[in-house]
């Protein structure tokens, strides 16, 4: 009788058999025999197993089910168990390759621990174009080689399931196998993991760091086609609903409950979103009126899930809890996940190659079978964007430049060229604000300044190239550093981020509407100490960690997402760099692999080297294989003639390019008048901010420093619009 028994559930596997079997008999250990069992193939499979019984007869042993049948990975693994004899079960996919040493390495350590029930390790992630570590631990933190006693792998394994073990590098004792009954045969897609998770609760676990096997990844996977499919979504609904009620027969953690809980819903909502925004939430009611505890503890998140698209309600869901009465009105909410700083030990390439994996992953979950419209820019975030996505995905890309200015749109026509996707260029127009600006209130209600949000200008157009925005926002601050030094103090955190969320004039500005409204103190003393406070309970230590967390908590959803608002009164919008998952990640990335935008460059350069080629807008014409040499020696005269260049068009031929988004709209006489209108002639706005403070300021505007004030001025229009459209006349 054989020491280990390898099983293999066969379906349509003829295409990558061959290189798993010839893994198999390199093997350095060699008491094993090897269970064949095919799961309904269609292409040639059973008679290839067949061959293989034939060539190595009392070794290899071939199964199916009768009449072709498919059940499914469960059921057939389970089958092969019992026509199997070893003590040791081993199983292995009809993909995956194993290391010469594979089972004698871990065979070693189950010789010296009779009461280890499993034993696993981590796989080598591998793609046609790249490879790297599977991330495992708590949220990817990384694991130690040693015993793990029951039930530590309960919590770490859903903490984040990438990082659970993959049949093909684990080992498991056949008494501990049937004392567990073997795989759930209602599971499809996450089978093993429920596996696992049986053994995790009840008996110990060994975990040996060493890469012994590679996990083939690659289009055709069933996994990954069950997602293209959607039936994916469907098993996860069977999947997370058994792991709730397993859970409450273990001594899981609260939190690790309420996730798996939350993740469950948001399946309910993933399949539910199929349909139009009506029929989704009657669908997702139905869904849940079959799971009463689960309907019972979301339907605040419903109500979320009844005003908000789902994708957006799902981000505020995740970050945070409400309170409801019985009534179901809320009355109060809690922080469910915070920032933090777990920093492993990785190199930029295993960065760079979870990042990948990770990346692709959101796209394709999120815009699959989608229009997808991708703005792009001369900057890094949409490249990699562009990158990202796959060759047969239905994209249209556009890029704009203002009128009367250089072309911003040639890197976005170059992106296109490259990845031969379809670009239409659009010019800004000088004044089209006025046209636009009652309408923009309405979308943003005043709560950011309206001279950013340029895509106002070709709404219309960019509505036309698809339904779905694919943007970028919030990428150059999650993957670049806040700060030179990690270790200043919070003061100096403090000083920093004042002076990035005050634009240039809004201290003098907020100081002389201070001491109007008659409020008490200084403004710049209290907003420090605002920002103190709130960076204070932001429990990290590093800085550039703090900074991006508090950045992220306060800077983004009070000024990106209100700009968002835009695209999304247009049609839904993915934005992968907002993403849970995303952000998760970012906290396990040492600082000094974030610095520069290293990851996203060597991604670049690892999926498209002929993207990597094209300038960076930053450093033009150099690319992001040569852009360090702008600030080096060898860079001043390319920095001499940019500079020299923009000084002769200024100052010899008196033609001052468009760069910035108030010279379209401030500038000139026409726009002049729209502007005084709004800033002198508004009756409500004047009891809001007196004569002389608004005249003050557009006076330095027009003659002191345009530049400088452009943002007061900028400011002043804002509360014009805000008091026109929200402060009672009559009432003030």
């Amino acid at each position: 009788m054989p020491k280990v028994s390898i099983i293999t559930p066969l379906y349509n596997g003829t295409k990558t058999l061959d290189e798993t079997a010839e893994s198999i008999l390199n093997q350095d250990y060699s008491d094993w025999e090897w269970i064949l069992f095919d799961d309904g193939s269609s292409d040639g499979s059973q008679q290839l197993g067949i061959s293989y019984t034939e060539k190595y007869p009392g070794k290899i042993f071939y199964y199916e089910h009768e009449e072709n049948k498919n059940y499914g990975t469960a059921y057939t693994r389970n089958r092969a168990a019992e026509k199997s004899s070893g003590e040791i079960i081993s199983f292995i996919d009809q993909d995956d390759i194993w290391y010469i040493n594979r089972l004698s390495k871990q065979m070693e350590v189950f010789d010296k621990h009779d009461k280890c029930a499993m034993i696993w390790g981590p796989a080598l992630y591998w793609y046609k174009e790249r490879e790297f570590k599977q991330p495992v631990g708590f949220r990817g933190s990384g694991l130690k080689s040693g015993m793990y006693d029951p039930p530590e792998f309960v919590e770490i394994f859903l903490s984040d399931l990438r990082g659970t073990p993959l049949p093909s590098a684990s080992l498991v004792r056949r008494k501990y196998f049937n004392e567990v009954k073997g795989y759930e045969e209602s599971i499809r897609g996450s089978e093993d993991i429920v596996l696992w998770l049986k053994l995790a609760d009840k008996f110990s676990i060994y975990y040996q760091d060493e890469i012994l096997i590679k996990y083939r990844k690659h289009q055709d996977s069933t996994l990954r086609i069950a997602k293209q499919s959607g039936k994916m979504d469907e098993w996860d609904i069977i999947f997370y609903n058994w792991v709730i009620e397993f859970l409450k027969n273990t001594s899981a953690k609260n939190k690790i409950i309420e996730d798996t809980e939350f993740t469950f819903y948001n399946c309910l909502k993933r399949v539910s979103g199929r349909k139009n925004y009506f029929d989704s939430r009657k669908e997702l009611m139905k869904r849940l009126n079959a799971y009463p505890d689960i309907k019972r503890k979301f339907m605040k998140d419903y109500f979320l899930d009844l005003i908000l698209p789902f994708d957006i309600a799902r981000k505020v869901s995740a970050k945070i809890r409400f309170e409801c009465d019985e009534n179901k009105y809320i009355t109060d909410s809690k922080t469910y996940w915070e920032w933090n700083y777990i920093p492993r030990d990785i190199s930029l390439k295993q960065a760079t190659e979870e990042f990948a994996h990770l990346f692709e992953k959101l796209i394709n979950e999120n815009l699959k079978g989608k229009k997808i419209i991708l703005p792009l820019s001369g900057g890094l975030d949409s490249r990699t964007q562009a990158a990202a996505i796959e060759n047969n995905s239905d994209i249209n890309c556009y890029s704009y430049k203002f009128e009367n200015s250089f072309d911003e749109t040639k890197y976005g026509k170059e992106i296109c060229r490259v990845r031969n996707f379809s670009f239409k260029e659009l010019t800004i127009p000088g004044g089209y604000l006025w046209k636009v600006i009652d309408k923009l209130s309405e979308i943003n209600n005043c709560y950011a300044d309206f001279t950013h949000p340029r895509q106002m200008a070709v709404a219309d157009q960019i509505k036309n190239l698809g339904d779905t925005f694919y943007l970028g926002h919030w990428g150059d601050v999650l993957f670049d550093e806040m700060t030179e030094d990690e270790n200043i103090s919070s003061e100096y955190q403090t000083e920093i981020l004042f002076k990035k969320i005050i634009k240039r004039s809004g201290t003098e500005l907020a100081g002389a509407l201070w001491n109007h409204w008659g409020l008490d103190g200084e403004f710049t003393e209290y907003f420090k100490k605002r920002i103190s406070e709130l960076l204070s309970q932001i429990k990290i230590d590093n800085a550039n960690s703090r900074i991006r967390a508090f950045k992220s908590m306060y800077w983004a959803p009070r000024w990106t997402s209100a700009n968002m608002k835009v695209f999304s009164e247009l049609h839904p919008v993915y934005l992968p760099y907002y993403d849970n998952e995303m952000c998760r990640f970012i906290c396990t990335i040492p600082e000094h692999l974030l610095a520069g935008r290293q990851i996203q460059i060597e991604y670049i350069k690892m999926k498209n080297p002929e993207l990597a080629k094209i300038p960076w807008q930053t450093y033009d014409p150099l690319n992001l294989y040569n852009y360090k040499n702008f600030e080096k020696k060898s860079g001043i005269p390319l920095r001499a003639y940019k500079k020299g260049k923009r000084i002769f068009r200024e100052k010899i031929l008196n033609k001052k390019l468009v760069t910035r988004n108030w010279e379209i709209q401030f500038k000139g006489k026409e726009n002049e008048k729209h502007l005084e209108n709004y800033l002198f002639h508004n009756d409500e706005f004047n009891k809001l901010v007196p004569h002389k403070i608004i005249s003050g300021f557009y006076k330095k505007f027009r003659e002191e420093d345009e530049i400088y004030y452009s943002h007061s001025v900028s400011m002043l229009l804002t509360l014009s619009v805000f008091a026109k459209k929200f402060i009672d006349a009559d009432n003030g």
